[in-house]
């Protein structure tokens, strides 16, 4: 009699704790993160031309604990997770990458799937403007009617930037050929439309106004800007002025409150003009070793890598 109460004691025990572990797996996978809505819309046709606004003026001043910047991250994937983490980047921070994502590096794409998708859809605030690789880009893989042929015209004979591919394209088509059909149609969509975002954006940060673009012609004013201009023109001179000027008259501020960012041709401008910073470090890298990505932060006026 004692051996059978023990038994039945022990299998209600079994019985409980098996209970207890199948409400905590139930408990647990509720409170799992909703994983639906990161995955990438479905396939839809590609555009076929570019339309994105040229410039546009954010006066919202929204608050941020901290902002960021970078330009030309050319495939650095890795470091660039790598420099959001050292700074410790949050959701109380903005990023703002001014162009030229791809190429050249490794893992362009999956930078602008994590720039374009995943970040935002976690709760970060991340503005990414288009470059000129990027554009050059859209032009290449958005020719066919279906993501077949258009994968089948990569293969081809590429005439587009200088009587040549543009630089580092081999790498972007490996890594292009390894996306999934719907990524692809993705990204293409989005550079269709710019990223939703203008070829320049002047917006206001802590009281002080910065403008923001891949490149820009400093002889000419800002409403005189071409495309581009805005995306490949890089020769500015100790005494380029107009384009800041026009800038300040435009806002109705001093030209010292304007502070304008820009990267495309690593170095050759940084230190030339006091309201002119250039954030393209990539002059003399090797893509393959993944070099260090650096974040100018507004608040301190400091570089970080």
């Amino acid at each position: 009699m004692r051996k059978l109460v023990i038994n039945i004691f022990l299998g209600l025990v079994g019985l409980t704790i098996i209970l207890l572990i199948a409400i905590g797996v139930t408990i647990w996978t509720y409170n799992l993160p909703d994983q639906s809505d990161k995955s990438l819309p479905p396939v839809s046709t590609v555009a076929k031309k570019q339309v994105i606004k040229k410039i546009k003026v954010d006066n919202s001043a929204k608050d941020f604990q901290r902002n960021f910047m970078v330009s030309d991250i050319h495939g650095r994937f890795a470091s660039l997770k790598k420099a959001l983490k050292d700074v410790r980047f949050t959701k109380s921070d903005r990023l703002f990458v001014l162009g030229d994502t791809i190429d050249r590096g490794p893992e362009g794409m999956h930078a602008l799937l994590y720039l374009l998708h995943d970040l935002p859809n976690e709760g970060y605030h991340v503005v990414v403007l288009t470059g000129n690789h990027e554009d050059m880009w859209f032009q290449i893989a958005s020719n066919g009617k279906d993501d077949s042929e258009r994968q089948s015209n990569l293969n081809g004979q590429i005439d587009i930037y200088e009587g040549a591919a543009p630089d580092g394209w081999e790498e972007s088509r490996t890594e292009w050929n390894k996306l999934t059909e719907n990524e692809r149609s993705y990204l293409l969509n989005e550079m269709a439309k710019g990223f939703n975002e203008p070829r320049m954006l002047i917006v206001k940060i802590n009281g002080k106004w910065f403008t923001l673009s891949h490149s820009a012609n400093f002889t000419k004013g800002y409403n005189k800007q071409s495309v581009n201009d805005l995306e490949r023109y890089n020769q500015m001179q100790d005494n380029d002025d107009k384009f800041q000027q026009s800038i300040a008259e435009k806002l109705g501020v001093p030209e010292s409150d304007v502070q304008t960012m820009i990267g495309h041709i690593g170095g050759l401008r940084f230190g030339v003009h006091p309201h002119y910073i250039d954030l393209d470090n990539t002059n003399t890298m090797n893509f393959k070793e993944s070099p260090e990505v650096e974040l100018y932060q507004v608040e301190t006026g400091q570089m970080y890598h």
